[in-house]
């Protein structure tokens, strides 16, 4: 187990982070997710040593501070060297070294230079690199921004795998929804500094605590039922729904692959829902069930 004790930090007199408390578990994969200043770099960055707080610390099993590994956002790697040489870098253990290439699936890669490499293939480099360094805590540094749709979907698959088969304890920085949900055990919500709630992904996404956590943790749209304005997720609403039914008018469509979206105005709340059909104008008749609104 690492805790990380009442955090604190500031750039310039502006509070950064404040008194952040986190518990990572054995084997645990912890995602903060969080929109661009919320102070997630900091904490990644105090969490590698690479900042010191102004109050509060991090203890690991032995309680002292963990030892770390960080997987870089821009992957790191030694241009000069080959992805062998790389590895050499961290390890002497040349059956560590085997293990984690067989582990990775790097074995044709060996004598090869990063710039001879896939951005998928660079990063699982650095995610040997960084394991070969035995840390009690991967940090992982928005690990899949570098990479297209496809290589990003079955690195999160693998790498989730691989973490989970070693028993690794990890905490990833990412302002994706879907790397977090993919990849994360529990997703932490940064804002100002300040966790606003800890859960699994499904937790998270069916029961935010408050309308930031609810706009960070998937799309949301607006509903309202008897003079009363809500929040939902856009699935929740239908034409065959027949509680909490309403009137709207179609404002536009949009094709987003298996559904269109459907963006409607009802009052002064204006919103969007999924069909599988193109609707274009008019007026519609959607309702949605009661335990799906969410009031703030």
């Amino acid at each position: 187990m690492i805790n990380l004790n009442r955090i604190s930090f500031s750039y310039n007199q502006r509070q950064v982070l404040a008194e952040l408390s986190l518990t990572i578990d054995k084997g645990e994969i912890i995602a903060v997710l969080g929109a661009s200043g919320s102070g997630k770099s900091t904490l990644l960055n105090i969490c590698a040593g690479l900042l010191r707080p102004e109050t509060g610390d991090i203890v690991g099993i032995s309680g002292t501070a963990p030892s770390t590994a960080l997987v870089f956002q821009d992957y790191a790697l030694f241009p000069n060297l080959s992805v062998l040489e790389n590895l050499k870098f961290v390890s002497s253990d040349m059956s560590a070294i085997e293990e984690w290439v067989n582990r990775l699936k790097l074995e044709t890669e060996l004598n090869k230079k990063p710039n001879q490499l896939s951005g998928g293939q660079k990063q699982r480099v650095a995610v040997a690199r960084a394991m070969l360094c035995q840390p009690e805590l991967l940090l992982m540094d928005e690990p899949f921004s570098n990479l297209d749709t496809a290589h990003r979907a079955s690195l999160r698959l693998s790498l989730r795998q691989v973490l989970k088969e070693q028993g690794q304890s990890a905490l990833m920085v990412t302002h994706d929804l879907e790397d977090a949900f993919s990849l994360a055990d529990k997703i932490a919500v940064l804002d100002k500094g300040k966790i606003l709630q800890i859960s699994s992904p499904q937790d998270l996404y069916k029961h935010p605590n408050n309308e930031t956590i609810m706009q960070l943790s998937g799309p949301t749209t607006h509903f309202s039922v008897g003079g009363e304005n809500y929040y939902c997720r856009p699935e929740h609403l239908s034409l065959t729904e027949r509680d909490n039914r309403t009137t709207v008018k179609v404002t536009g469509c949009q094709f987003s692959g298996v559904f269109f979206k459907i963006f409607y105005q009802q009052a002064e709340q204006r919103g969007y829902f999924y069909h599988p059909e193109l609707i274009q104008s008019g007026e519609l008749t959607i309702g949605i069930k009661t335990e799906n609104l969410l009031q703030f």
